[in-house]
């Protein structure tokens, strides 16, 4: 009797001990999950840098992780801090090379510092490894806008649309690329898209100036100008509006 009290006693302390351990691990994960909801929520602000902090502090307690390395690069490339970000991504990719969102991320990085046939590769990769992501091809069509690819860069826009026919932001960039080729019917339906799509996005409603301008019709470009500037334009993009003097 004496000795099955002692194995049962034992037997306790372990099953003690196993429990501790699991709500240990289960209070770690908890907090580490309320850590990173608090940095997308200061990202969400715009307090880029309290996220990067809360970011380095989890990495410390979790280098090994991926999706850490790339939010802190995520957080970086929204501050501006581009070289640094794609630090981050290189890592993120170091730890796990099929990780498509970090190549579409760096390719962005790299556009900021215009490496734009950098950033090409990386668009390259993340359309292999996300061939089903329509911001894949619509983020190689604005690498090759730049690298004055005009007819990839639609083919790219094109498909994304055919991926995503509600992607606001394609519709913007593919409207401003006709304008640039000078297709002022094909410009307009599309950034007149975009505007019904997403009615808030200033810089669509400077483009549709633009357009306007072109045809001529210089008294309705002003409207939708100052409409830009009234969604924030002018703060946003830190532009010239020299319509709004036009006579």
């Amino acid at each position: 009797m004496k000795t099955y009290s002692i194995k049962y006693t034992v037997l306790l302390v372990i099953l003690s001990i196993f429990a501790c351990g699991l709500i240990t691990a289960k209070s770690i994960k908890d907090q580490s999950e309320e850590q990173l909801v608090k940095a997308a929520r200061y990202e969400a602000q715009g307090e880029y840098e309290e996220a990067i902090q809360i970011y380095n502090s989890e990495i410390k307690n979790a280098p090994k992780s991926r999706h850490l390395y790339f939010k802190r690069g995520v957080a970086r490339l929204e501050s501006g801090r581009s070289q640094e970000a794609i630090k981050d991504f290189d890592k993120a990719i170091e730890i796990f090379p099929y990780y498509g969102e970090a190549f579409n991320k760096r390719a962005l990085a790299k556009w900021d510092l215009n490496d734009f046939t950098g950033a090409l590769k990386d668009n390259n990769k993340a359309i292999e490894l996300l061939p089903e992501k329509a911001e894949s091809y619509y983020n190689r069509g604005l690498t090759r806008c730049k690298l004055s690819d005009n007819a990839g860069a639609l083919n790219d826009f094109n498909y994304a649309l055919k991926l995503d026919p509600e992607y606001a932001f394609v519709y913007l960039s593919r409207g401003y690329l006709k304008l640039q080729m000078q297709d002022l019917s094909g410009a307009e339906a599309d950034i007149d898209q975009s505007i019904a799509l997403d009615p808030y996005n200033s810089i669509a409603y400077k483009y549709k100036s633009l357009v306007l301008t072109k045809r001529g019709d210089v008294i309705k470009a002003q409207k939708y100008m100052k409409k830009a500037v009234k969604l924030g334009y002018r703060d946003q993009y830190n532009d010239e509006v020299s319509l709004l003097n036009a006579a």
